[in-house]
C-alpha cells in the first residue's frame, strides 16, 4: 500500500518549494504505482518502492525544479514589468538563441547496389542515414513575437464581459501604447501568457533506410518492390507548462485561470516548445513501369504504409496534448496514427500518341499529332480522433477526447441531413466525466478515400523544329467525382458531430474542372 506521507516527505527531502508541484507529483507517482505491470514488476524482482520512486519520479521532479527556478526566480532586466521569473534574451543565463546550441548532430549515411545476375537487370539497392533538420526555424519564433512585451496577446478562459465586450471591468489596456511596446516600459497585463522553449531543444533528426528489389521484365518493362522506413525523433511539440489543478475544491471551467499552478504571479499559459516527439513509417511500395516507346508509356503504383507517433498532426486532427506534463502519459491516448497516414495508395499515370502521328499535310495540321495524358489516383483515408470539445479534465489545455458509449459506430442515423452527409453514429461518444481525458485513442477512425481522374488533350503545332505552339485542354475531376472531408468530431457540438459538411481541401475536393492553355515554346 503506497503512503501518500511518504512520497511527500521524500520530495520535501529533495527540496521541494511548491506544495502544488508536491501535490501534482504525488498523484503522478501514485498514478504509475497503481499499472498493474509497474507494480507487478517492481514486486517481482523486489525493487523497493523507494527506487521505483526515484527513478519513476526523477524526470518529473527534474522538471519540476526547472519551472520552479524559471518561475519562482529573479525578475527579468530587460524588460523589469515582466512576472517574476520570466527572463529574455540579454538577461543573465539566457542563451543568445532562447535555448543552447545543438552540437552533437552526428549523420552518418550508407548505400549499396548489387547487379545480382550480372547482366544489368536485376538489381537490389539499399541504404540509410540519418538526416538532421534546422535546430530551430523561424516558424517556432511566432508564438514569442505575438505574446508580450511585444505585442498585446491574451489567453483568458472565460472572460468578465460577452464577446462585444471581453475585457469589460479592466483599464490596463488604455496604458498600453506604440512607444511603450517592446520597451523596458512595456506592460505584460494579467494573466500573462508566456511562450518558452526548452532549455534541452533537440535538433529534429529523421532515419531513413529502403531496399529496393527492381528487375526488368520485358524489354522497356521495369518491376519494383521495396520496403521504405523511416524513424522520425525530436519533432516539436507545445506542452502546457501552467495547467490548472483539477483537484482544488469548487474547480470548474470558470476559474480555471484562478487554479493555475502560478496564478498567483499573475501567470496564465505557458507554452513550452518541447522537441520530443518520435513518428514511425513503414512502407511496402511496389511499381510496374513501361517506358515510352511505340507510342506511349505507362506507370502504375501501390503503398502499402503505416505511420504512426505522437505527433500533434498537421491538421490536428489525431489532437495535440492531453494530458498535464507531471501525470502519466497513457499511450493509448497519445501514440496512434498520425495524419498523414492512407494506408492504402495506388496511382497510374500514362502518355499515349493518339492515331494519326503519321498523316501529312493539312490533314495533319487538325487530326495529327495529338497527344493524351492523364493521372488516377485514389487512397484510403485519413485518421481522425474523436473530442469531447469540453474541458471536463479541468486542467485549462482543453484537448480533452470523448468517451466511448457502447453504441455501433457505424449504425448511421436515418434522419435526414442538410447540406451533408452522416458519416459515424453520433450516439457512439459522449463528453468525458468531471476530472478524466476520455478514452478514445488517438487516430482510432479513419475518414473516406479518395478517387480522382484528372486527363488531358495536347498538341504541338510546329513551326520548325526550335519552335512551336501547345495547345492543351485539360480535365481535372474528370468524371466529377465527389471527394469528402472528415467529419466533424466535437462531442459538445451535437449539430455537426458525425456529419460532413466539405469536401477535401488543397484542390482535391474541387468539381471538374475543364482548362485550356496555350503555350509558345522557342
Amino acid at each position: 500500500m503506497i503512503d501518500p506521507n511518504e512520497i511527500r516527505d521524500t520530495l520535501e527531502r529533495w527540496g521541494r518549494r511548491a506544495e502544488v508541484r508536491a501535490r501534482a507529483i504525488r498523484v503522478q507517482l501514485a498514478a504509475w504505482w497503481g499499472i498493474p505491470w509497474v507494480r507487478l514488476t517492481a514486486v517481482a524482482l523486489g525493487i523497493p518502492f523507494a527506487l521505483v520512486l526515484v527513478v519513476i519520479g526523477y524526470y518529473y521532479v527534474s522538471f519540476a525544479r526547472i519551472l520552479d527556478a524559471r518561475l519562482h526566480g529573479e525578475r527579468s532586466t530587460v524588460f523589469p514589468q515582466a512576472p517574476r521569473g520570466e527572463t529574455f534574451r540579454g538577461d543573465p543565463g539566457v542563451p543568445e538563441d532562447g535555448t543552447d546550441p545543438s552540437v552533437y548532430n552526428f549523420g552518418p549515411r550508407v548505400g549499396f547496389a548489387w547487379d545480382i545476375t550480372g547482366d544489368g537487370k536485376t538489381s537490389l539497392r539499399g541504404g540509410g542515414g540519418a538526416f538532421y533538420d534546422q535546430h530551430r526555424d523561424g516558424e517556432s519564433g511566432n508564438g514569442a513575437v505575438n505574446a508580450a512585451p511585444w505585442n498585446l496577446r491574451l489567453s483568458v478562459v472565460r472572460p468578465t464581459g460577452p464577446f462585444s465586450d471581453p475585457y469589460r471591468g479592466r483599464n490596463d489596456f488604455g496604458l498600453i501604447t506604440d512607444s511603450t511596446i517592446g520597451t523596458q516600459q512595456a506592460l505584460f497585463p494579467r494573466p500573462v501568457l508566456i511562450e518558452t522553449l526548452d532549455e534541452h531543444y533537440k535538433t529534429p533528426v529523421t532515419y531513413n533506410f529502403n531496399l529496393t528489389f527492381e528487375r526488368e521484365v520485358a524489354q522497356g518493362i521495369m518491376a519494383r518492390a521495396a520496403y521504405v522506413g523511416s524513424r522520425n525523433r525530436n519533432g516539436r511539440f507545445n506542452v502546457q507548462l501552467n495547467p490548472a489543478i483539477a483537484t482544488i475544491p469548487g474547480a470548474t471551467t470558470g476559474n480555471t485561470d484562478a487554479r493555475r499552478q502560478f496564478a498567483a504571479d499573475g501567470i496564465g499559459t505557458v507554452n513550452l516548445q518541447v522537441q520530443d516527439r518520435k513518428s514511425n513509417y513503414n512502407g511496402l511500395q511496389l511499381a510496374l513501369t513501361k517506358r515510352f516507346s511505340r507510342g506511349f508509356q505507362v506507370s502504375s503504383n501501390y503503398t502499402l504504409s503505416k505511420v504512426v507517433g505522437d505527433f500533434a498532426g498537421e491538421r490536428q486532427l489525431t489532437g495535440g496534448e492531453i494530458i498535464p506534463y507531471f501525470m502519466y502519459q497513457d499511450p493509448a491516448l497519445m501514440w496512434g496514427p498520425l495524419d498523414q497516414d492512407h494506408r492504402h495508395r495506388f496511382t497510374t499515370s500514362w502518355v499515349m500518341d493518339l492515331p494519326g502521328q503519321n498523316l501529312s499535310g493539312p490533314t495533319r495540321f487538325v487530326l495529327g499529332g495529338w497527344q493524351w495524358s492523364g493521372v488516377m489516383q485514389y487512397q484510403t483515408g485519413r485518421p481522425f480522433t474523436v473530442t469531447s470539445g469540453t474541458d471536463n479534465s479541468l486542467d485549462g489545455i482543453g484537448n480533452d477526447r470523448a468517451k466511448l458509449t457502447g453504441a455501433d459506430f457505424n449504425a448511421i442515423p436515418t434522419t435526414a441531413c442538410a447540406n451533408c452527409v452522416w458519416y459515424f453514429n453520433p450516439a457512439a461518444f459522449a463528453t468525458n466525466d468531471l476530472g478524466t481525458f476520455g478514452n478514445v485513442g488517438k487516430g482510432a477512425y479513419y475518414g473516406p478515400s479518395l478517387h480522382s481522374w484528372d486527363m488531358g488533350l495536347s498538341k504541338n503545332f510546329r513551326f520548325n523544329a526550335a519552335s512551336y505552339v501547345q495547345a492543351r485542354v485539360e480535365f481535372f475531376n474528370i468524371f466529377n467525382q465527389v471527394n469528402l472531408d472528415n467529419p466533424n468530431t466535437a462531442v459538445n457540438n451535437q449539430a455537426t458531430l458525425g456529419r460532413i459538411t466539405q469536401t477535401l481541401a488543397g484542390g482535391l475536393g474541387d468539381p471538374r474542372i475543364l482548362q485550356f492553355g496555350l503555350k509558345f515554346v522557342f
